[in-house]
């Protein structure tokens, strides 16, 4: 009896190769995807939950106030707010502030709040993500009547993140209107 070896001749060694390669090319391929989707969601997370807390703080903005002080009336770009913060009854330069539409560091709109003492504010809506395609287009404050009668202060805006465009209005009553 002779003995015979059983080995791989070369070309199942190559077709063993070729397999493996896509396999492994597939799971790579995979990894990539899941990795750019939790990516991106994360910044759709992040996204939003800072959209929430600007929306909340510029409803508060609002609530908080007491008299609608001046307003942009031709665009809607800014509106003015008086809040007693003092209970005086009396409008104290230190109590009135804005929220406008302005252009941030990057030249792109934004909401912003200051004081009526301060040429500079803080950016409370903006975009805020550079991972992220998002834009905002601003239409403007609302008002239900002039100053200084308004009870109702609306701002609307779209929100355009990747290609999906979303309305938003955020609404109050004034403080004063409120009793």
């Amino acid at each position: 009896m002779s003995c015979l070896l059983k080995a791989f001749t070369l070309v199942e060694l190559q077709m063993a190769l070729i397999v493996t390669a896509i396999i492994l090319s597939a799971v790579v391929s995979l990894s990539f995807a899941l990795n750019a989707a939790q990516h991106e969601t994360e910044n759709l997370s992040e996204n939003q939950t800072l959209l929430r807390y600007a929306t909340r703080r510029i409803t508060d903005l609002i609530q908080y106030s007491d008299e609608v002080v001046d307003y942009d009336s031709a665009t809607g770009q800014w509106i003015e707010l008086w809040s007693d913060d003092n209970g005086d009854g009396v409008q104290d330069a230190s109590e009135r502030f804005f929220i406008e539409i302005a252009d941030d560091v990057q030249s792109l709109p934004s909401i912003q709040y200051r004081s009526s003492t301060s040429a500079t504010g803080t950016i409370l809506l903006g975009n805020y993500s550079s991972d992220t395609s998002v834009s905002m287009t601003f239409s403007g404050f609302v008002l239900d009547v002039n100053p200084p009668a308004t009870k109702f202060v609306g701002l609307l805006f779209d929100l355009d993140m990747n290609g999906q465009t979303n309305g938003y209005q955020i609404c109050g009553a004034l403080r004063s209107q409120c009793y």
